[in-house]
């Protein structure tokens, strides 16, 4: 594979990584920080899907066949408390039959940033979530993109990622494209979504559902704004935040944006 300021030139960069990616003609959609509701319902021994952030996931699925990408930290303050995945019972039952939520890594906690911590460090973090994962749903369901707590751009840990079929990491939405990647990887993510660095690769973060929520975005907008995406990345990344998702008017317009993607007939990403 060549580095990516070999290819700044081509053309057809986005075309060929999209298709390497399996994004092509997709889109992807994903939630940070879900620890806090996984851990409500385990404390309150509540029905998984009862709750309405994962009853919401199971109508985006029902519905448009969408699989949902959620990332966890380790641990947490909840009212002067550390808690951790370790305090959050296991729902293997729930999940049993469920192939179409994929968990991966986020971070240790809000305030310890991965790209603060040394490789080692956030290697053992990231292990320990895995380990965790794997108890509380009974089985590998690990996600193949990530993004990382503050878009941690952590190419140094690429072989490991690799060894849990990582394939990409995510970047930020800003207009930077990256804060620790080469310039020529930071342009191709600007103007092509995309890149590649030290043996993995990087994608751009491209929409936010509670962005969309506050900017009261009209349907026609929000489809304009996909197919501008569509045409330039090969790709439509859509993300959200837990705590966002409590909100019913965000859960709203997350519904408008799944209901437009399957009409412009774009299908979910399965990794």
């Amino acid at each position: 594979m060549l580095d990516c300021y070999l290819l700044v030139e081509n053309l057809l960069y986005a075309d060929y990584m999209t298709k390497t990616l399996d994004l092509q003609g997709k889109y992807h959609f994903s939630v940070d920080d879900v620890f806090e509701e996984m851990l409500r319902i385990s404390d309150c021994g509540g029905v998984l899907f009862d709750s309405p952030v994962f009853a919401f996931f199971k109508e985006m699925h029902d519905l448009y066949g969408a699989h949902i990408y959620l990332y966890l930290f380790y641990e947490k303050d909840i009212d002067g408390k550390i808690r951790s995945l370790k305090d959050i019972r296991s729902f293997k039952e729930e999940l049993s039959s469920i192939d179409w939520i994929h968990y991966a890594p986020h971070a240790q906690s809000f305030e310890i940033i991965p790209f603060n911590q040394t490789i080692a460090d956030f290697e053992n973090v990231c292990e320990n979530i895995y380990q965790e994962i794997e108890r509380i749903s009974g089985k590998k369901i690990f996600a193949s993109i990530i993004r990382l707590h503050f878009y941690s751009e952590m190419y140094e840990m690429a072989e490991y990622f690799l060894s849990k079929n990582v394939t990409a990491l995510y970047t930020t939405d800003k207009p930077v494209g990256a804060y620790r990647l080469p310039e020529e990887c930071r342009k191709l993510l600007v103007s092509k979504g995309v890149t590649f660095f030290n043996g993995i690769h990087f994608l751009r973060t491209q929409f936010r559902v509670e962005n969309f929520t506050g900017e009261r975005l009209l349907d026609q907008e929000i489809r304009e704004n996909f197919l501008k995406s569509l045409h330039d990345f090969g790709c439509i990344t859509l993300y959200s935040h837990e705590y966002e998702l409590h909100r019913s008017e965000v859960r709203n317009v997350a519904r408008r944006c799944f209901r437009i993607l399957n009409e412009i007939q774009l299908k979910s990403v399965i990794q």
